[in-house]
């Protein structure tokens, strides 16, 4: 059971994947909700789409490789410029000319790209716990992590458990470990539940697909930090400071690189939107009401 259906169930099709989507119409502004990767489909919109849809246009997508969306087999389908294509195609199936974007994690940077090479399709950004690379270091655990992640390591605990072999035999092990670390606030049991299931959408193959593919597509600090400069629509960073997957370090340079208003919750790890979903709606709903012209209906 949900709180409210979309209007509208489609899917679209790009180089043999199909994308699916949905929408809730409304008159207002469009705010596209860009899927977080492949560890989780559109569900994780769920304390958002509600409150969003009754004010704004809103349209959801699982990314490839989770959910209802297709999961090819390859490492180069899952390289940064195969997302960056499914969000146009995305917006072009729903006849979405421009919509606010709002990104979480390593996702960001997609929005990003789409906001500098196609200006006129992001009126707007929202950028959730950044992950944009050389804006800051990379948390430590995952420096160490990598430095195993091809290795055979006896018993792994904790944050060794992100290694590949870990990840082919006991995936969901990892996942719920994961998103411990991810929430670590009181009472957020329902979310870390939530959270591993809808995880569970993709397989540990296509996580390591991705995890290579994410390699490749890796940009320099040079290349980074100019497409960062180059955004010149309105930004809201949102970045909770307890977060463990991205440092809010990050959240605070992109704010700085890109000229926009940081908003930091306190006492919060990687999801805002999900530990505190009414005040982060209501920050959006604020936002884009400031920075998006409403459609002028003709007398």
């Amino acid at each position: 059971m949900r709180a409210v259906y979309p209007d509208h169930v489609g899917t679209v099709e790009r180089g043999g994947v199909d994308i699916a989507y949905e929408v809730y119409e409304n008159d207002g502004p469009t705010i596209l909700l860009v899927p977080t990767a492949t560890i989780l489909h559109s569900r994780q919109w769920k304390t958002q789409i509600p409150y969003l849809s009754r004010h704004f246009r809103v349209i959801s997508y699982d990314g490839r490789g989770n959910g209802r969306s297709g999961a090819p087999d390859t490492v180069a389908a899952y390289l940064d410029a195969e997302f960056h294509a499914d969000i146009l195609a995305v917006m072009d199936a729903t006849k979405t000319p421009s919509a606010v974007h709002i990104a979480y994690c390593h996702t960001v940077p997609w929005s990003i790209h789409t906001a500098v090479h196609h200006p006129h399709r992001v009126s707007a950004l929202v950028a959730i716990a950044p992950g944009v690379e050389h804006l800051a270091p990379p948390m430590p655990h995952y420096v160490r992590a990598a430095a195993h992640f091809e290795e055979e390591v006896e018993a792994p605990q904790g944050w060794e458990m992100l290694n590949r072999r870990f990840f082919l035999a006991n995936y969901s092990a990892y996942t719920r470990f994961f998103f411990t670390q991810m929430h670590p606030e009181s009472h957020t049991t329902k979310l870390k539940e939530d959270s591993v299931e809808w995880s569970l959408g993709r397989t540990p193959e296509t996580a390591l697909l991705e995890r290579e593919a994410r390699a490749r597509s890796a940009l320099s600090e040079e290349e980074t930090l100019a497409m960062c400069r180059a955004v010149t629509q309105p930004t809201l960073v949102v970045h909770g400071d307890l977060d463990q997957c991205q440092s809010i370090d990050r959240g605070r340079s992109l704010a700085e690189v890109t000229g926009s208003e940081l908003v930091v919750f306190e006492g919060v790890g990687h999801a805002p939107q999900a530990r505190e979903p009414v005040r982060f709606n209501l920050l959006i709903k604020d936002f884009v009401d400031r920075v998006v012209p409403m459609k002028v209906v003709p007398a």
